[in-house]
């Protein structure tokens, strides 16, 4: 039976033991009896029960009274021509809009489990405070511990009882009845207060899900959509190293300080390097701008992640100078403590040097450093740097750090074939 259906019956006997409580009610509840010597007297008032003993429904706690006010929303998908700088924002962007929807979910489901077991409890209660009620209701009609005011009065004339006593007993007897329906009125009403939350909770986890499994479909489009681009884009920068110029006409505006033309300045530092090697790793690096950020060094091997030491190591391998071993790029302590001839120490600094820096947090140790590729200097006098180093982020040109002027400054290595 439903929670709806007890609670109807127990409404009816509850409405009539409220009526006895008043007086309302058939005189049958409460009929005088004749004892042995004749006299009229009423039949002896039963000790009331006590306080109502149902337990309290539970409170709603942190996980069941939160309240849902924003539906959850997926990714929108990636544009149909979107270039490969866009595709790997998107990429970056999704990717981090999933963890959030996998962290909403985790949420939200544990809302919709801890209100369920919040429900159960409450509708337990319910059910208890019910019973009790229609108990206690059904036994003061058939024991007639219900008496109306001028039957308490008759009683206390006939027994020499002090009338306010008698008269003491009415409010009493009616204050329990109230404590009971009171208890019972405040489960029903929580009841319904975790039903309503345990559906929306319900319903959150639902558009939610469908959120994360949008976005998922989303995010797997892209990734294929980069691999279809990335043999087209690895094909444009090779014909790029290999034709006059070959610098970019453009790229993500977050990759360089405002105001930069990016093929006017490619064109000057690859027109000022020393050497064509030199020039053509400047040129695969600014075409290589807005690249993600290999975070942890997870990934500093594939065709479009670099950290900052495999991005200089490919500048170069670009420029027929393969430095790796196995086909891995050397870390940063590999090239300080490198024998390998192809790499020296110069006195001077010249566009295509590798710079270290050291970049480890104040106090602690660490087992890497930081290399950019000095790119030149521009007309204006200020020099440039290539280098990436950011998780969520990408290859970008930035002013030089300097060397002397910069205390975290370690040394200059040079390329050579």
């Amino acid at each position: 039976m439903s929670h709806a259906g007890r609670f109807t019956t127990g409404a009816v006997i509850t409405i009539t033991a409220l009526l006895t409580l008043t007086g309302a009610t058939t005189a049958a509840a409460t009929t005088p009896h004749t004892g042995p010597n004749g006299t009229l007297t009423l039949l002896p008032n039963p000790q009331p029960p006590g306080p109502a003993t149902t337990p309290q429904p539970p409170a709603p706690n942190q996980h069941t009274n939160q309240h849902v006010t924003e539906p959850p929303t997926a990714a929108p998908p990636l544009p149909t021509n979107a270039t490969l700088t866009e595709t790997l924002t998107y990429l970056t962007t999704t990717t981090n809009h999933l963890h959030q929807l996998t962290t909403q979910l985790t949420d939200t489901r544990t809302a919709h489990h801890a209100t369920q077991q919040a429900l159960t409890t409450a509708t337990t209660h319910a059910t208890t405070a019910e019973t009790d009620l229609s108990t206690w209701a059904r036994t003061t009609y058939i024991n007639g511990a219900a008496p109306t005011t001028n039957q308490l009065l008759l009683q206390a004339i006939t027994t020499n009882q002090p009338i306010n006593d008698a008269l003491h007993t009415l409010p009493t007897i009616t204050h329990i009845s109230t404590e009971h329906a009171t208890t019972l009125t405040t489960a029903l009403t929580t009841q319904a207060t975790l039903t309503h939350h345990a559906t929306t909770t319900h319903n959150h986890y639902q558009a939610t899900l469908t959120a994360h499994q949008q976005t998922t479909t989303h995010l797997n489009n892209a990734t294929t959509h980069l691999h279809t681009i990335t043999t087209h884009d690895t094909t444009a920068l090779t014909t790029a190293l290999t034709t006059p110029g070959g610098c970019p006409t453009h790229t993500d505006p977050t990759t360089t300080p405002p105001g930069i033309d990016i093929h006017t300045t490619c064109t000057h530092l690859q027109n000022n390097a020393p050497n064509p090697h030199t020039a053509a790793a400047i040129t695969w690096a600014f075409t290589r701008l807005g690249s993600p950020y290999a975070c942890d060094g997870n990934g500093r091997e594939n065709p479009l992640t670099y950290d900052c030491s495999s991005y200089t190591t490919r500048a170069y391998q670009a420029a027929d100078i393969d430095l790796r071993t196995n086909n891995t790029s050397p870390s940063t302590h590999h090239y300080l403590t490198a024998t390998d001839p192809r790499i020296t120490r110069p006195t001077d600094l010249q566009p295509g040097d590798l710079v270290f820096y050291n970049t480890c947090p104040p106090g602690d140790t660490c087992d890497y450093n930081h290399v950019v590729l000095y790119a030149g200097t521009t007309p204006d006098g200020q020099h440039w740097m290539l280098h990436t180093n950011t998780c969520n982020t990408g290859a970008k040109l930035e002013p030089f750090w300097g060397t002397t002027t910069d205390p975290r400054y370690i040394t200059t290595l040079r390329i050579t074939p």
